[in-house]
């Protein structure tokens, strides 16, 4: 866009792109305040539903608690095109959200289904974080029933309105996407089945062990498994892990303990160990350990009992850390 002065007049040039950016948010516009008045109305939104909402659906809506909600879940830069309203209900005396969109655009959009998952999404993250400021327990989502006015020139609409066919491969989206989380409960498995899987086994039984937050007795109960361990090709980040979990025992407890039960892997463990840094992971876990400590005591006047079981220092070296604060102060 150009602007040129004349005398007195100002004559203000548009490209025709502009122009059509223009038209179109205008036209956007004026469907944005039909759209969003006309089913601000209950009466009409209501129709609207009863029309196009499956009836089984339909028949256990109480609408007589349909509400306008004043949230709009667009996207910003699709916001230009595109007009929303969401309403609140209950279903079967549940929560429910629903949605309508008003798909303006003259290109039909392939990835539809992913947008209304987006908006979704958006809803429901909404919806927690408004349980969160009203400190409400209820963590159950409420449902949410989409439906989208296409007002396109292309018709019947040409793509597929399942978030399934979005995905390369449709059948296999279908049996692994949206369904079931395959979850693995570590706590409930034997580490005789852990055993089992391979080169995963070490891996499981030491995410496993995390929970105790201490894996010194467990390396001198498991001589084989810490054998395998160090062998293995994460044997150097399983014991960087072990150390830096640990709650307990010291770092160079720990590495006596794995080295007296292979003392014939010492010169690769520590060999390794200077490759990959180790002892600088070390003085880290260590440094923070100490840094806690030292706030723990003198900030949080804890007793050492409490501060030795909290950071796995020995009481010798707190009170090495403390006299080291008196001498500084």
């Amino acid at each position: 866009m150009s602007t040129q002065v004349t005398g007195r007049e100002v004559v203000i040039c548009c490209t025709d792109s502009m122009l059509l950016s223009m038209s179109i948010l205008t036209i956007h516009h004026r469907h944005d305040g039909f759209f969003k008045h006309s089913l601000s109305n209950l009466t009409a939104a209501k129709d609207l539903l009863q029309a196009h909402l499956n009836p089984s659906i339909t028949q256990r809506i109480q609408w007589d608690s349909l509400r306008v909600s004043n949230k709009s879940y667009t996207d910003e830069k699709l916001a230009q095109l595109h007009s929303n309203v969401v309403y609140t209900c209950q279903i079967d005396d549940k929560s429910a959200y629903i949605y309508i969109l008003i798909e303006q655009q003259t290109t039909p959009d392939p990835l539809l289904p992913f947008r209304f998952l987006q908006y979704n999404v958006a809803m429901l993250t909404e919806h927690l974080s408004q349980n969160k400021k009203e400190k409400t327990k209820q963590q159950h989502f409420p449902t949410i029933l989409n439906l989208c006015l296409y007002t396109g020139k292309k018709t019947p609409y040409p793509y597929s309105v399942d978030i399934y066919d979005c995905f390369e491969d449709p059948m296999l989206a279908r049996v692994t996407m949206f369904k079931l989380l395959d979850l693995i409960d570590l706590g409930q498995m034997e580490e005789e089945e852990l055993s089992q899987h391979d080169t995963a086994d070490l891996l499981e039984m030491l995410l496993k062990q995390s929970r105790e937050r201490t894996y010194f007795n467990w390396i001198n109960e498991h001589p084989e498994e810490m054998k395998k361990l160090v062998d293995r090709f994460y044997g150097i980040s399983g014991i960087i892990y072990i150390l830096g979990v640990e709650k307990k025992y010291s770092a160079e407890e720990l590495l006596q303990a794995i080295e007296n039960i292979a003392p014939e892997k010492k010169e690769d463990i520590m060999t390794a160990a200077q490759q990959l840094e180790l002892r600088g992971e070390l003085r880290g876990i260590q440094k923070e350990k100490l840094s806690i400590a030292k706030n723990m005591l003198s900030k949080l006047h804890l007793d050492m009992q409490t501060v030795a079981k909290a950071t796995g220092l020995s009481e010798e070296e707190l009170m090495r850390l403390q006299e080291e604060g008196k001498a500084k102060s």
